[in-house]
Order: C-alpha cells, then sequence, then structure tokens
C-alpha cells in the first residue's frame, strides 16, 4: 500500500511538473500586402494582394486605405460576394479578383496613400470604425477621418475590439 502512495504521488508531481512547463510562443504571422501597379497613376485600374507567412491558422481579413486628404475607405470586408473573405498561410487575396463585377480605379487626390491590412482569428468586430449607410450599400463608411488616423486612433480602436491581431502597412502614391 505505501509502494502505490509514493507512486502516485511521484505521478503527481510528475504531472504538476509537466503542467507548469510553458509553451512557447508562437511565431507571429508576416503579412504580405502590395498594391499593383506601383506607382500608381490616375485613371489606371489598380488592385491589392494580400497574404500571410509563417502561420497555420486561417485569418479574418480587413482592408483599409487612408487618401492624403484623410479620408479611409474600408474595402474589406464588404457585402459583395466574397467581401468577407479569409487567408490561410501561403496562400493569398486580389482585391478586387478577377471575378468581381467592378474594378478599382486611382483616382484624385494624388499623393501618398496609407493602405492597412489587418487580420484577425476571430470574427472581425468593426463596431465603432465602420458602418454601412443603409441595407443597400455594399461597402462600409469608416466614420473617422483625418490625416494619420488610419495608423493612429483606427487601428488603436481595431486593437481594442480584436484579439489575436496582427496589422501590415503600405505606404502608396498616386501620381497625376
Amino acid at each position: 500500500m505505501r509502494k502505490f502512495t509514493v507512486l502516485t504521488f511521484a505521478a503527481a508531481l510528475a504531472a504538476g511538473i509537466t503542467a507548469c512547463t510553458p509553451t512557447p510562443e508562437p511565431i507571429p504571422p508576416t503579412l504580405l500586402l502590395s498594391v499593383s501597379p506601383n506607382p500608381v497613376t490616375i485613371g489606371q485600374r489598380l488592385s491589392f494582394s494580400l497574404g500571410i507567412q509563417n502561420t497555420n491558422a486561417t485569418w479574418n481579413v480587413a482592408l483599409f486605405v487612408e487618401d492624403p486628404d484623410g479620408q479611409i475607405d474600408q474595402f474589406l470586408p464588404n457585402r459583395l460576394a466574397g467581401g468577407t473573405p479569409t487567408v490561410a498561410a501561403g496562400s493569398s487575396v486580389v482585391f478586387p479578383s478577377a471575378e468581381s463585377t467592378f474594378y478599382l480605379a486611382a483616382a484624385a487626390p494624388t499623393g501618398s496613400h496609407t493602405a492597412l491590412l489587418y487580420i484577425s482569428l476571430q470574427p472581425l468586430n468593426l463596431e465603432g470604425i465602420s458602418a454601412y449607410a443603409d441595407a443597400q450599400a455594399a461597402f462600409a463608411t469608416v466614420g473617422e477621418s483625418g490625416v494619420g488616423n488610419l495608423e493612429g486612433s483606427v487601428l488603436v480602436k481595431l486593437n481594442s475590439l480584436n484579439n489575436s491581431a496582427r496589422a501590415s502597412v503600405l505606404h502608396f502614391k498616386i501620381n497625376p
């Protein structure tokens, strides 16, 4: 009986040590964001390529663009077919896709634009950041504007509402 008690205690002690061993932190995923063509000239069609590396998970995606005047557009998610994309490691999403019924064309204002790729393991919470103007609106309107707010207050709000999230910023220029 004593041997059993000692062995049970030893097994419990070993289990306790194993349970207390810290697990290594996962490597943060690497986000890939580009605009094509680059540089962009007014009137040209453009698209964004979004990708993720160094992860085994599938991520929910948001894409915002701020123009030089501080106007912020939310391209993803949207209410169009395929407008709530997810991206898995080693894959990419092009917005708008080749199958889209619309395209993006570079327009004024010219100058430096900022694109923000935002990903989250959970469904994105965009409450208080953007909203659809009405039931027919395909794209949500970002409630905040102002030069630098995309990388400032909008990103802060995104981070406060979404756990396990990552962001990547791309600066690109639209030329006359």
